[in-house]
């Protein structure tokens, strides 16, 4: 995982609550990825940013919890092409929906999840908290689809 801020600090506890038993963290603060590491628990390791190539290469997932990709902010929180073939790839970022480090995972065979795709269903479970109804995703989903920001803004 790239990155160990707030958006790190909801994905790391729920990648360890779905059964991720080691989850490698690096952030250019290496003090953060150690805090980070530390709240998860034993499934999660910090290593120093300079490391992060040689845990990327062995992966079976790819995590972008940085803003890199996102609209104004083109680059990769990893270097691209990438260097194996991850089973899958999840990018925080949702505008633009496709990122470059997206469209390099699909490229290279892993099935991708998008940031839009956690802004919908955070979209479900907040309607969920606020009200105390569950939405059906399959009437919610489509309909938040139209929320989902332009092509044009994406930089992949």
């Amino acid at each position: 995982m790239a990155g160990a801020g707030g958006v790190a600090r909801a994905l790391a506890p729920a990648l360890a609550e779905l059964g991720a038993t080691e989850i490698t963290v690096w952030d250019t603060d290496p003090a953060r990825a150690r805090a980070l590491a530390a709240l998860v628990g034993p499934a999660c390791r910090a290593i120093p940013a300079d490391r992060a190539p040689e845990a990327i290469a062995t992966a079976d997932g790819l995590v972008n919890a940085t803003a890199c990709g996102m609209a104004g902010y083109p680059a990769s929180a990893f270097a691209l092409p990438l260097p194996n073939r991850p089973a899958w790839a999840f990018d925080a970022v949702y505008t633009p929906v496709n990122t470059r480090f997206l469209s390099a995972a699909r490229a290279a065979g892993a099935r991708t999840l998008t940031g839009f795709d956690l802004f919908q269903h955070m979209a479900l479970a907040s309607f969920r908290a606020l009200t105390g109804i569950a939405p059906d995703p399959v009437f919610a989903l489509p309909r938040l689809s139209a929320l989902r920001p332009k092509e044009e803004y994406d930089n992949a």
